[in-house]
């Protein structure tokens, strides 16, 4: 099976588009992106590079930017959504303008007429993520303080979870892996 090509016109207005979405297929073990909007490209940062480098970058490290803290579950999320189906639902910190930003991407599967299956994520942004900072409090951060701390929380658990260096499971953590 072939990448999924849509016609000149609807593929010219899906990358036109300001809503940050990208549309992705799975062939081969390997994810492959069809579509970038511009929303996409704004939100990530990716306005200085070339359309067809950004489109190179997804296919080939889409999580470059991705906090190490978060690559496990991101990784997990995918794959989950990739082979089950499904929804895609998942909160993590990307850097942007030499700042973490909290971005919530959430993903549903399309299918063509053809029967291809097409994988449509839209990303939201959150706001930055402030590690340990003394803010003060009113009712537009309580969310993100949640977030953030919902974020450091799984920082803690990966941290002694996962290797920092290779993302593989802690031999402690393998072993209850494998007992289960």
């Amino acid at each position: 099976m072939g990448k999924f090509r849509y016609s000149e016109e609807e593929f010219a207005f899906l990358e036109k588009s300001d809503v940050p979405y990208a549309i992705y297929q799975f062939i081969n073990k390997s994810v492959i992106t069809v579509v970038l909007s511009q929303g996409f490209i704004d939100l990530f940062g990716y306005s200085d590079m070339d359309r067809r480098d950004v489109y190179d970058l997804m296919d080939n490290n889409m999580y470059r930017d991705t906090h190490p803290d978060d690559m496990a579950a991101l990784g997990n999320a995918a794959y989950r959504f990739t082979t089950e189906g499904g929804n895609y639902d998942v909160i993590y910190r990307s850097m942007r303008d030499g700042q973490y930003r909290i971005i919530h991407a959430y993903g549903r599967h399309i299918f063509k007429e053809n029967g291809v299956r097409l994988a449509f994520g839209w990303y939201t942004d959150q706001g930055g993520y402030v590690d340990n900072a003394v803010r003060i409090r009113n009712k537009e951060d309580r969310i993100q303080d949640m977030l953030a701390d919902q974020l450091k929380e799984r920082s803690c658990t990966n941290r002694m979870e996962h290797d920092y260096l290779t993302g593989l499971p802690t031999m402690t953590y393998f072993f209850d892996l494998a007992e289960a």
